[in-house]
């Protein structure tokens, strides 16, 4: 999904289903001119909106451990950080849907 602000893109973000039933949410950005007025809620809500769509038990992330302004965004939206992340500097996030128990 691209989002865009005035008719300018401003950021964009990708899903993949895996056959577990679960949405990895991923290549996440948004301009820095356009951060903090909704655009990365708006972002994560197309995901999730997808993802439910695709009757998944949860939405799957994995973002820099030491970024805390996407940690917070993500935490605002309903991820919690339930392990380490694929690489060393990343922590694993999950958005459980329609009532299913993180993890």
């Amino acid at each position: 999904m691209i989002a865009h602000l005035g008719g300018e893109p401003v950021g964009q973000v990708s899903g993949t289903a895996t056959d577990a039933g679960v949405v990895e949410l991923i290549s996440m950005w948004v301009a820095p001119h356009a951060r903090g007025v909704g655009v990365g809620d708006a972002l994560i809500g197309s995901v999730v909106s997808w993802a439910q769509s695709c009757a998944a038990s949860r939405v799957e992330l994995d973002v820099k451990a030491s970024n805390d302004p996407a940690r917070r965004l993500y935490t605002r939206n309903r991820f919690a950080i339930v392990a380490k992340g694929g690489a060393d500097d990343e922590v694993r996030m999950v958005r459980p849907l329609d009532g299913a128990a993180a993890g």
